[in-house]
């Protein structure tokens, strides 16, 4: 979100001043965690080019309508590798039973080598057709 706002060019340092005081104070009393609302926990096998194209009928997407975040508990990853330029992202397939799912992480590329086969891990995320 952006604001806007006009002020007498003398008044900027004052501002900043302030500015950084209460975001100190927000951040001495304030844990960050990034909150996730999930609309449904999902089984692999649930999910189809149909469903997915279902969820797209709701767009637009934005502020006031987000694009629905669904959670896939207890799959297993079956194959796990940092992607891109710098290797940041991360590129995932992950299977629950009979049925497969592959996922990109935008900025957890340093999470592939911690993915291994054995492991079971839950998920949450957005569905979309690439």
């Amino acid at each position: 979100m952006a604001a806007g706002m006009t002020l007498p060019i003398e008044n900027i340092s004052v501002l900043h001043e302030a500015l950084n005081e209460a975001a100190k104070a927000i951040q001495e009393t304030t844990d960050f965690f990034e909150e996730i609302e999930i609309e449904e926990e999902c089984a692999i096998a649930d999910i189809s080019l149909e469903a997915i194209k279902e969820i797209d009928s709701l767009k637009p997407f934005g502020t006031e309508n987000p694009r629905p975040a669904f959670l896939f508990s207890n799959v297993h990853p079956v194959e796990s590798r940092a992607i891109g330029v710098d290797h940041a992202h991360l590129k995932l397939k992950v299977s629950q039973e009979d049925s497969f799912l592959d996922i990109i992480a935008f900025n957890y590329g340093g999470k592939a080598e911690a993915l291994k086969s054995d492991s079971s891990v839950s998920v949450v995320g957005t569905l979309e057709i690439n």
